[in-house]
């Protein structure tokens, strides 16, 4: 039974989880938890189901059909993962295979004594499998690992305050001079008057495993390593840890170790109100293992993508459309989830922000805020709207991806409402002047039509799209703005820190100062391939090289100064044909009635307003149609068709105004500038 069970379960899935160490961040599992629960997992089963066999041993026969019945379903687990993930099966196929050789399986055990003495040998494999996990992979080094040594102090009394957004692409800020947008942006054109603005800043990696270590610790990006203070020893957690109180809610990293975190109020208060969710990470688990196993063609690996565990919501937390007020169960749709999380980062932000207060001993107080990062829910008010859609579709039309750019733009524009509160109450507390205020972001994200938005992909011109990202200190004392366009990547930012703070830092770092920087180094900027995108074909390469003349000259080119600045959603329709039909009342046109109907997609039939309108036509439309949306007697949105999947669809964007309920919801196919077909529109 017991070797069964390794290579069937114990074995797959401890591989699995060797490195995936934010499986277990997500679920607020500790280091020393992990341990227990390997073992458990490799030994426990096994052991309860041979006690089942031992109780059914008055009945000899009994005993050996349920001994016989377990070793079969598990040979059978065993080798329908050999068929789908070693010989790549799936679908009818797959299925007929195993049938055939689950029969086979049970047969040749009956039958062969030698077969059954093989599986004994075999019994060693769940201990080696928990020994190669501990002693061999990243999950086992955080597992293993207690505290780390903290740098003593260095007679630092600034508090710094350090926000680290996700997913933020520098670009989205910008007027298309080089500058702040001022319209859309009020609060990053207030922090550039009084810190300095690296303007041509960049991330090493794409992904936030990666990015946040090397930010934090200076070391570029390395394979197999976790974002835990296991693998990254010294850290800017370390270095203050010691002059400094904390104030820090990491997400989905561990990199503050637990000596220096253990007086940090929020992180004590999440870990006395999150302690390990073992219900939802068995869940989780039993959906991996489902998945290997399944028909489909779908990689198991997908479902390790960062999941972010939501809390009950509070009374201030107003309940989406279509959610529940509690943490989604793992087989709720993944876009529900980050819906969750999205509404979830506000909160946190409230609870950290309570703590950023002057104090007698200086502080170090450090947020990772997964915002703007999708889903692109939310209107630079704060006001939601809640959607199941993907992120990034493989066959997205031009049109699709200038709507979630659009909305990515109007969920930044929250974000700086966000950066104006901390600037606020920093300011009337006295504390920003004589503190170093750090803003950044680990990674970027792509918006290039037929590239991945999280990964380069194709042939990696999407790589610098990735690598934008928004870089803005306020040293103590400093009351003059600067811009500043030496290149800087993010493993340089703890050299900065240090040298504006005057601190030395006692690690060896990959990291350095511009100034430092041979000619070579300041002409180019790095890309590290450290993991391979979820789903995606292994790449050839290990880095990608970007010229830094290019990358700061995407910068100063990049996005668009708004012409009528009441109008948030002008970027995306100025371009479009019938731009000027935005704002005109209904009766303004000739209308017909057309027999095209259409309907609302089943997550846009909630939202009230609605502001994100997508749907399917249910008759066929000209691939050169346009459409208008109106929300009551104004047009206010317009879309083309948008063919996906073989589909004729539509997808408009339409304003949010404050209290506003959405009143009748018409859409019009449009024939010209004063003539209107108007369409049934269904839910």
């Amino acid at each position: 039974m017991l070797a069964a069970w390794g290579i069937a379960i114990a074995q797959p899935m401890l591989s699995l989880l060797s490195s995936n160490t934010d499986f277990f961040i997500t679920y607020r599992v500790a280091s020393h938890e992990v341990i227990w629960f390997v073992i458990t997992l490799a030994i426990l089963p096994p052991i309860v189901l041979s006690g089942f066999g031992l109780m059914l041993s008055g009945k000899p026969a009994w005993a050996q059909h349920f001994h016989h019945g377990c070793i079969t379903i598990l040979l059978c687990i065993w080798l329908a993962q050999v068929l789908k993930l070693s010989l790549g099966l799936s679908g009818f196929i797959y299925v007929c295979l195993l049938v055939v050789a689950g029969m086979g399986v049970n047969a040749l055990y009956r039958s062969f004594a030698g077969l059954r003495a093989w599986l004994r040998y075999l019994a060693i494999v769940p201990l080696l499998a928990v020994g190669m996990f501990l002693f061999a992979s990243a999950s086992g080094r955080y597992a293993r690992a207690s505290d780390v040594a903290v740098v003593q102090g260095q007679g630092v009394k600034n508090s710094i305050v350090m926000v680290m957004f996700d997913e933020f692409a520098v670009t989205s800020l910008l007027n298309g001079a080089g500058d702040i947008d001022a319209a859309r942006f009020p609060n990053f054109a207030r922090l550039k008057q009084s810190s300095t603005w690296f303007r041509d800043y960049s991330s090493t990696a794409e992904v936030t495993h990666k990015a946040i270590p090397a930010a934090i610790s200076g070391i570029r990006p390395r394979a197999n390593t976790s974002s835990t203070f296991a693998d990254h020893p010294n850290s800017l957690f370390t270095l203050f840890g010691a002059s400094h109180q904390m104030n820090v809610t990491e997400i989905i990293t561990k990199l503050c170790p637990p000596s220096v975190c253990s007086d940090s109020k929020v992180a004590n208060a999440q870990r006395t109100s999150g302690s390990a969710q073992w219900a939802g990470l068995l869940r989780r688990l039993r959906s991996i293992l489902w998945q290997r196993l399944d028909a489909s063609e779908k990689n198991e690996m997908k479902l390790f993508e960062a999941f972010v565990p939501v809390e009950k919501a509070s009374a201030s937390t107003t309940t989406m459309a279509n959610a529940q007020q509690e943490e989604p169960k793992a087989e709720t749709p993944a876009t529900i989830i980050q819906n969750f999380v999205a509404l979830n980062q506000t909160e946190n932000f409230n609870k950290w922000l309570g703590q950023v207060r002057p104090s007698r001993t200086p502080s170090f107080n450090y947020i990772h805020l997964l915002l703007p990062h999708q889903p692109w829910i939310y209107y630079p008010d704060g006001f939601y709207y809640s959607t199941a859609e993907e992120e990034w579709l493989k066959n997205e039309t031009q049109w699709e991806t200038s709507v979630k750019q659009q909305r990515s733009i109007l969920q930044a524009q929250y974000v700086d409402t966000l950066v104006g509160r901390l600037l606020d109450q920093m300011q009337s507390d006295g504390l920003y002047e004589d503190s170093m205020v750090i803003f950044t972001a680990d990674h970027g994200v792509s918006f290039d039509y037929g590239y991945n938005r999280r990964f380069a992909s194709n042939d990696l011109k999407n790589a610098s799209d990735l690598m934008h990202v928004p870089l803005f200190i306020h040293s103590p004392g400093q009351s003059v703005g600067a811009v500043s366009d030496e290149n800087l990547e993010n493993i340089d930012l703890v050299s900065v820190i240090a040298e504006q703070l005057n601190v030395s830092v006692p690690w060896k770092m990959d990291g350095m100062l511009p100034s430092s920087k041979s000619g070579s180094q300041k002409k180019i900027k790095t890309l590290y391939f450290v993991d391979d995108p979820y789903g995606s074909a292994k790449r050839t390469v290990k880095e990608v090289v970007v010229d830094n003349d290019v990358f700061l000259n995407e910068i100063k080119t990049a996005g668009t100064a708004l012409v009528n600045v009441n109008d948030v959603l002008e970027s995306l329709y100025k371009t479009t044909p019938f731009n000027e039909l935005r704002g005109k009342e209904i009766s303004s046109f000739t209308i017909t009635k057309g027999e095209l109907t259409a309907t609302l997609d089943a997550d846009i039939v909630v939202q009230n307003p609605k502001v994100l309108v997508r749907g399917t036509f249910d008759q066929s439309v000209k691939a050169n149609d346009w459409f208008a949306i109106a929300d009551g007697e104004r047009i206010t949105g317009l879309s083309p068709t948008v063919i996906q999947k073989k589909t004729q669809r539509f997808v408009g964007l339409l304003p949010h105004i404050a209290g506003a309920q959405t009143s009748s919801l018409r859409m019009f196919r449009i024939i010209d500038s004063t003539h209107l077909e108007e369409i049934s529109l269904g839910e």
